[in-house]
């Protein structure tokens, strides 16, 4: 390993290579959104590589697939967490305070993203859908507009609350 001038490390061949049997390349391009959600059109490539010592399977590459996928889907769900609900504000010293709320964001999470995929179906600005396809078919609204519908309709806020806690689990 060789030290660069600010401070970070580089690996270099003879670090990496007696252990490596897999390199990944994950292209992907992000695509930011202005304040009022939409869209900017800017799209940002971005190239990142992994590293492993598992040898190259097929069992292997279908494991790291699901474990990338994976780790992307809680980092989605973090950056909601933390931009609506503001959880990296929380200025804190008490355990007890500070996992209480994480467990109430959490909560509202899950109740939020219930409404949100319901409010999407049935059209949240009273639109009525004309065949279950379009429903399907439509856009999921963003967290921060769902956060504003309830902010402004506390009632509609409670009903989808209410709806969450009486729909039936997959397994029943």
């Amino acid at each position: 390993m060789r030290s660069t001038k600010d401070g970070g490390d580089i690996l270099t061949k003879e670090d990496i290579l007696p252990n490596t049997r897999t390199v990944i390349r994950v292209y992907k391009e992000t695509q930011s959104h202005l304040k009022d959600d939409k869209e900017d059109g800017r799209k940002v490539p971005s190239t990142l590589y992994f590293i492993s010592s598992l040898p190259f399977t097929e069992e292997n590459c279908h494991q790291t697939v699901f474990s990338l996928r994976s780790r992307w889907m809680y980092e989605a769900q973090h950056h909601i967490i933390d931009t609506v609900l503001l959880q990296d504000m929380q200025h804190c010293c008490d355990e007890n305070h500070l996992a209480s709320i994480i467990g109430l964001n959490s909560m509202v999470y899950n109740v939020i993203s219930f409404a949100r995929e319901k409010m999407s179906k049935r059209g949240y600005d009273n639109i009525k859908h004309r065949t279950k396809e379009t429903a399907r078919k439509a856009p999921l609204i963003s967290y921060k507009i769902s956060f504003k519908i309830f902010e402004n309709n506390p009632l509609l806020a409670l009903a989808y609350l209410m709806e969450y806690f009486d729909t039936q689990t997959a397994e029943s």
